[in-house]
């Protein structure tokens, strides 16, 4: 099963590094992040940005403690963040991208 097949059917986004939260953050839902081996982590593979916590908007989990409690907390403290790095990532977050793609094929052919 592809990610990408059932990310929009999702309410709540968990993950490490990976990179698939920038999608998840067009739909503006809550993200949780589980960076419970960072510095291993970064000194073996390192990160595409330098500043791992300014990148990713969601609250921190190391414990399981702490992942209970943020999957029962209903208040969402991150909708601000989200919508920086959103406007940081993605140049459009609108659904026009096929009539987008579509001008520029029809501009490229001379119609």
């Amino acid at each position: 099963l592809d990610v990408n097949e059932i990310i929009g059917d999702v309410d709540l986004l968990m993950t490490d590094y990976s990179s698939v939260y920038f999608d998840f953050l067009l739909l503006n839902r809550k993200l949780i992040f589980i960076p419970s081996d960072i510095e291993e982590y970064d000194l073996n593979r390192g990160f595409v940005f330098e500043k791992y916590y300014d990148i990713t908007p969601g609250e921190k989990v190391f414990t399981q403690e702490m992942l209970q409690k943020s999957l029962i907390c209903e208040e969402d403290l991150y909708i601000k963040e989200r919508e920086y790095v959103k406007n940081m990532l993605h140049r459009y977050s609108d659904n026009n991208s096929c009539e987008r793609v579509w001008e520029k094929i029809k501009l490229n052919i001379g119609e």
